[in-house]
């Protein structure tokens, strides 16, 4: 009986360990210097860095415990605290191909950000590389959910051991599939989870937000589309993600008959995206003339998607649409017209629904006619401008704790007082207001605990207010309505 219950004790240690137990794993791969970066794309890096792979624990699409992995760049300098910028990779080609195996396109982007002295967290998804299964692609939950668990991971274990200081500001961004992803976890971070990470700003790219209209319209019309492939992935995802709602619609109700076979090859990882791609689109030119994915499927599912809000496939991929919410940090969407895979008409839509719906900090910036590949470099510099001054990397390494200073009233009109607490040493404190555009609009010194300050010259909106003593650094947000 004692062994017994000794043996059940034992399990739920074990069981309780497991679960709490977020970081796995923590793997060096690699040095790359500021002047690497500066060498391969011309820009004004800052920060020598060191990349680490990450596993973690995580749940899958069936709650159950997983291990997923992803890619940690932290600044090597360790007298600094710096800020965390979760990136989200775009569409991978197969499983086998991530982020922290270094073989993803987006490990370029993500060594930029870093080079600019963020700790970048930029994880793998479910279902590639270290996790199990089936990658569930443009899945928000669970972009969001193995992102979140990975954010977690680097932030309560791997900076402990690694010796690097978090300033607690946190960048959200991603490009195509990404910027789907860094929309959807920016959301869930605020509703769930601003107790965890306070998001500064996000700011995602050429993404799909609007799944079940925007991209239906563009992928599903009559004119030639070139990334068909795309398609058969999202359905092959969402049966994966929900088995109960689609367990009757089957991939041969979806796509006729000729292009179930090449499907299922990639079902089967015997082929990559790249090659199903190709495939489905030569058997639609031979087939059909032109490639025109809506032709790859049944008329009676194509009505149902495009007409009947209440098709299992139409409420699938509704469920996925991540633009139906109203950010509360900054939040800027950056698209380019010429795209040619991922609409533009998803920014526009996005920034018009948050408007409407009372978002104040939230805008879609247009970065040309570039298609969706010349998108990237324009958009990616327009946003490293955009954040550059809200880093708040401090040679000091503690940071002010929220009830540490206070400011009121907020929103605010003509003047805030702020109010700091006695022990801090105020010693040439200053005070900086940074508003939408990354500016710094206003400056002051600080000759006391307690000061009014006055906004004259300040515009409204919302705005940063950064505060640095000899103890720290610490920010808050305040509205100006003038």
């Amino acid at each position: 009986m004692k062994n017994t219950l000794l043996s059940i004790l034992c399990l739920v240690f074990l069981i309780t360990s497991l679960n709490s137990q977020n970081l796995v794993t923590l793997e060096y791969l690699k040095d790359v210097t500021a002047q690497e970066v500066i060498d391969a794309n011309g820009i004004p890096a800052e920060y020598d860095m060191e990349f680490y792979r990450v596993e973690y624990t995580t749940k899958d699409l069936n709650e159950v415990q997983d291990t997923a992995s992803g890619l940690l760049i932290v600044p090597k300098d360790q007298d600094f605290a710096y800020p965390m910028l979760t990136y989200q990779h775009g569409t991978l080609p197969d499983r086998n191909t991530g982020m922290s195996n270094l073989t993803a396109n987006d490990v370029d982007l993500a060594t930029i950000y870093g080079s600019f002295g963020f700790i970048v967290v930029a994880p793998d998804y479910l279902g590639v590389l270290s996790s199990r299964g089936f990658h569930p692609y443009v899945h928000a939950d669970s972009e969001s959910s193995a992102a979140l668990d990975m954010m977690r991971a680097v932030k309560n274990e791997a900076l402990g051991e690694l010796g690097i200081f978090f300033n607690e500001r946190t960048f959200i961004t991603g490009y195509s599939q990404g910027g789907h992803a860094a929309m959807a976890l920016h959301r869930d971070i605020q509703t769930d989870h601003a107790d965890e990470f306070d998001v500064v700003a996000g700011f995602p790219m050429s993404g799909p937000y609007s799944i079940s209209e925007k991209m239906i319209d563009f992928t599903l019309g009559d004119q030639e589309y070139f990334f068909v492939a795309y398609l058969p992935n999202v359905a092959l995802s969402y049966k994966a993600a929900y088995p109960q709602l689609l367990a009757d619609v089957e991939l041969e109700d979806i796509f006729k008959p000729e292009y179930i076979a090449d499907i299922n090859r990639f079902k089967n990882e015997e082929i990559d995206l790249i090659e199903l791609n190709n495939r489905l689109i030569d058997l639609l030119v031979e087939n059909e003339g032109m490639s025109v994915p809506a032709r790859m499927i049944h008329d009676s599912t194509l009505t149902n998607i495009k007409t009947n809000p209440s098709h299992p496939l139409s409420m699938a991929l509704a469920d996925n649409d991540v633009y139906d919410w109203v950010p509360e940090s900054f939040m800027v969407m950056y698209y380019c017209t010429g795209d040619d895979q991922v609409t533009f008409e998803n920014a526009i839509l996005a920034e018009s629904e948050m408007l409407s719906k009372g978002a104040l900090f939230t805008s879609a910036v247009d970065q040309g006619d570039e298609d969706h590949g010349g998108c990237v470099i324009p958009a990616v510099s327009t946003a490293l401008e955009f954040i550059f001054i809200m880093r708040g990397i401090s040679s000091n390494t503690e940071l002010l704790d929220n009830t540490q200073f206070s400011i009121s009233p907020n929103p605010a009109h003509s003047y805030i007082q702020l109010s700091l607490d006695n022990e801090l040493d105020m010693d040439n404190a200053q005070l900086r207001f940074i508003d939408i555009s990354g500016k710094i609009v206003k400056t002051e010194k600080l000759q006391s605990h307690s000061t009014k300050v006055d906004l004259t010259g300040l515009n409204s909106g919302l705005h940063l207010v950064e505060i640095e003593t000899k103890n720290g650094i610490g920010i808050k947000r305040i509205i100006v309505n003038k």
